[in-house]
C-alpha cells in the first residue's frame, strides 16, 4: 500500500538518462573533502529529480512564455580553472621550436603540468603544437572544416581541433558516459593539453565522443562521435640531465611514471624524492620535475600537482617559498561504510605536507600549526614529508620555517 497514487513506472528516454548521468558525473568530479558520501547521495538525488523533470507528461503542451525559469545545473569547469590559458600569446621561442616561419600568429596557448598546447594561424592553415621543456610535437597545417573536429592528438594526451558553430562547452571521452578531457575554446579552435589517457582510452580505438554541457533541466544531453588522428612524431629538441632510475627510489618512480595517465611531460627527466614510509607510516614515493610533484602510492595510484600554481581546494594547501615549496595531501585512508546509505568508501582525516627543498643550506623544516605542537623534519633526497598536527580537524593555519645547520632561520612562510 502507498499513501500516494503514483503513475505506473516508465523507463527514461536514453537522452534524458544520459543528461542525468552527465550532471551526476560533473558533480562528483568537483573537488571535495575525502569524507563525502552525503554529497554523493545529494548528487544522485539532484540527478534523479532533474531526469524526472526533463519532460512533461504525455499530451501536455507548455507555452514557452509561461515556462518557469531554467533550473541551474552542474556546469563544466571554466577553462581558466582547468588550464593556464593565454589568448593571442605563445611561449617564448614556441614558433621556432614548432617549425614556424614568417606569418605565424599565435591564436592561444593552454597549459597543464608543463605541457603547452599552442594554436597558430599560418598562411597554409592552423598549426597545433605541443611543447614540453624538452620536446615538441607539431601538426601539419589544417583547414577549419566548419564542424566540430579533432585535428591533433599527441602521445602525451593532448588533443586539439575546431569547435564548429555550437557555442557550448564540451568534453571528450571514449564514450558518452565518460567525459575525460575538458576543452578550452578560442574562437574557432579548442585545446585540451595533457588531459586524455591514450594508454587506457585509446587502447583499441581512435574514436572519441564529445559530450556537450547541459545548461538547465530543459536540455537533453547531446554527444557527437569523432575520430582522433594518429599522433605525429615527437622530437626531443632540448637536452637536460636524466633522473636516477637505479636506486630503489628511482626504480619506483620510473615504474610509477611509466604507468601514470595521462602521460607526464618528459618522464626521463623527473628526479626521485623520498619514500614517506618512515615519516608518515605509509609508503608514498615522491618525484619532482620543474615545479611539479608526483605522488606514487604502493597500490598503483598516482597524482601530479603543480607546486607553482595556487589550487582552490580544501585538500591542497600550497606552500611556495624561496627555500621550499610543497602542498598538503591526505594519506592513511581506511575503508568505511555510510550508516544511512550503506555506501562503502575510503576516508581519511590525516593530512601531510609534502615538499621539495630548493636550497642546499636547509637542514631542517619546521611546521607550526596554531595551537598544536611543532613538527620538524630533515630533508631526505631533497624533500620532506611532515604530518600536519591534528590533521584536517585542526584546521590549516600556521607557518613553515626553514633553518640551516646552525639553527639560523632561512625563511618563514605562511601556511594555510
Amino acid at each position: 500500500m502507498h499513501d500516494l497514487d503514483l503513475p505506473s513506472e516508465r523507463p527514461l528516454p536514453d537522452d534524458v538518462r544520459g543528461a542525468a548521468r552527465l550532471k551526476l558525473h560533473e558533480g562528483m568530479r568537483r573537488r571535495r573533502s575525502p569524507r563525502a558520501p552525503a554529497a554523493v547521495a545529494a548528487a544522485v538525488a539532484v540527478a534523479g529529480i532533474a531526469a524526472v523533470a526533463a519532460f512533461p507528461p504525455a499530451g501536455t503542451a507548455v507555452d514557452p512564455a509561461e515556462r518557469r525559469a531554467a533550473v541551474p545545473e552542474l556546469p563544466m569547469p571554466d577553462q581558466g580553472s582547468w588550464y593556464r590559458v593565454r589568448e593571442g600569446e605563445a611561449p617564448g621561442g614556441a614558433a621556432s621550436r614548432c617549425g614556424g616561419a614568417e606569418g605565424w600568429v599565435p591564436i592561444a596557448t593552454a597549459s597543464k603540468d608543463r605541457v603547452d598546447l599552442v594554436a597558430f594561424t599560418t598562411p597554409a592553415g592552423v598549426v597545433f603544437c605541443e611543447l614540453t621543456p624538452r620536446a615538441v610535437t607539431a601538426s601539419a597545417p589544417v583547414a577549419d572544416p566548419g564542424a566540430l573536429a579533432v585535428s591533433f592528438a599527441t602521445a602525451t594526451g593532448s588533443l586539439a581541433g575546431f569547435t564548429g558553430p555550437d557555442p557550448r562547452k564540451f568534453a571528450l571521452g571514449p564514450d558518452a558516459e565518460s567525459p575525460r578531457a575538458y576543452t578550452a575554446r578560442f574562437g574557432a579552435v579548442w585545446l585540451a593539453p595533457n588531459s586524455y589517457r591514450p594508454a587506457i582510452d585509446r587502447a583499441t580505438t581512435d574514436r572519441l565522443t564529445a559530450v556537450r554541457e547541459v545548461g538547465d533541466s530543459s536540455e537533453l544531453q547531446e554527444h557527437t562521435a569523432l575520430v582522433a588522428p594518429a599522433p605525429p612524431a615527437t622530437v626531443v629538441d632540448r637536452d637536460g640531465p636524466g633522473g636516477d632510475r637505479t636506486s630503489p627510489e628511482g626504480a619506483r618512480l620510473g615504474r610509477c611514471l611509466a604507468a601514470h595517465q595521462p602521460p607526464v611531460a618528459d618522464p626521463d627527466a623527473w628526479r626521485p624524492g623520498m619514500d614517506t614510509a618512515a615519516a608518515l607510516g605509509e609508503s608514498i614515493q615522491l618525484g619532482f620535475y620543474d615545479g611539479l610533484l608526483v605522488t606514487c602510492h604502493a597500490d598503483g595510484r598516482s597524482a601530479v600537482q603543480d607546486l607553482t600554481r595556487e589550487v582552490e581546494a580544501p585538500s591542497h594547501v600550497g606552500v611556495v617559498g624561496r627555500t621550499v615549496r610543497g602542498t598538503t595531501a591526505y594519506h592513511g585512508f581506511t575503508p568505511e561504510t555510510d550508516p544511512e546509505s550503506g555506501v562503502e568508501y575510503t576516508a581519511s582525516d590525516s593530512l601531510a605536507l609534502l615538499a621539495e627543498v630548493l636550497d642546499d643550506r636547509v637542514a631542517t623544516v619546521v611546521l607550526s600549526v596554531t595551537g598544536r605542537d611543532e613538527v620538524t623534519a630533515e630533508p631526505v633526497a631533497g624533500s620532506v614529508a611532515l604530518p600536519v598536527p591534528g590533521g584536517a580537524a585542526a584546521g590549516v593555519s600556521g607557518t613553515v620555517t626553514t633553518r640551516d645547520a646552525a639553527g639560523a632561520v632561512l625563511e618563514t612562510i605562511a601556511f594555510g
